[in-house]
């Protein structure tokens, strides 16, 4: 292999390692931490809050391989593979901090992130137990996915330089990770157009 290509084909490979990692880390943190910390919340709520309906659609109190599913689906595996992608463009600045370097990015994730869950004036958070509660809870989780995906990122990359199974899985993990940079590409352009959500000038 010509030594010019390596680089942009290590660079591919951790992308795959990236989208790996911030699939394995969302479905544990988000997916399943996301289940835990709703269940905590109806708990607190106490019993008048069982059967009650969430602003999505939810009925507390039911614990259902449907909505775990649904969650880890959609908040595990798609957002985590967003916030591994996240994490390895910033990864060159977090890797100095050493140890903290996790902590640092679960604090970024929730600076950039957090408005899009912790809504103090959510309707759930009203009705459902102390806002203070839920809104540290999900806080929480962004910070738990920081520390987590660190050093999951690194046992991922370290196996696929070891194992041709965990590289093959690295190589694979490109495949999801392309569509996902394209959107995030498009939205930007479309934001730095001026576009809304229907493609038409804001005036």
């Amino acid at each position: 292999m010509p030594p010019m290509r390596r680089p942009g084909l290590q660079d591919l490979r951790s992308l795959g390692v990236a989208a790996v990692a911030g699939v394995l880390t969302g479905i544990v943190v988000a997916g399943l931490g996301g289940r835990l910390v709703m269940k905590v919340i109806a708990l607190a709520a106490g019993p008048s809050a069982v059967g009650r309906v969430t602003g999505n659609g939810n009925t507390v109190g039911d614990l259902t391989l449907e909505g775990t599913l649904a969650l880890v689906v959609f908040n595990g595996i798609f957002e985590g593979l967003v916030g591994g992608l996240l994490y390895l463009a910033l990864r060159p600045w977090l890797t100095p901090l050493r140890g903290w370097g996790g902590l640092a990015f679960g604090v970024a994730v929730l600076a950039l992130m957090g408005h899009v869950v912790l809504e103090p004036d959510n309707f759930d958070f009203r009705v459902f137990g102390s806002v203070g509660l839920s809104v540290g809870l999900f806080a929480s989780l962004f910070l738990l996915y920081g520390v987590v995906i660190a050093p999951v990122f690194e046992r991922v990359a370290s196996a696929a330089g070891r194992s041709r199974a965990a590289a093959v899985l690295a190589w694979l993990g490109v495949v999801p990770a392309m569509p996902v940079i394209a959107l995030g590409i498009g939205r930007t352009d479309a934001g730095l157009l001026g576009l809304d959500h229907g493609s038409r000038p804001v005036r």
